[in-house]
């Protein structure tokens, strides 16, 4: 997960939006999106050939979240996947 500070003021929907147009032609993703229970606008870009995803939208006022994950990113049987590492 990562977390990008924005100035205050900024329209996280219209940054979200300003990615997600980014990858429109990027044959490596599909995306979707939505708009959440708050009303932000979240994508998501999801990868069919490497089973990667990354959901990213507002986390708070001044806030994006990115979050990614994969089917092939093999953590250690003693590592917690919700854990730190």
């Amino acid at each position: 997960m990562t977390t990008v500070t924005v100035a205050p003021g900024t329209d996280i929907d219209e940054v979200v939006r300003a990615i997600e147009h980014t990858f429109t032609d990027d044959p490596r993703f599909e995306i979707s999106t939505r708009t959440d229970g708050g009303g932000a606008y979240e994508l998501h870009l999801t990868s069919p050939s490497s089973a990667e995803g990354y959901l990213v939208g507002e986390l708070g006022e001044d806030t994006i979240q990115i979050d990614g994950g994969s089917a092939c990113f093999i953590l250690p049987d003693d590592v917690y996947p919700g854990g730190t590492f």
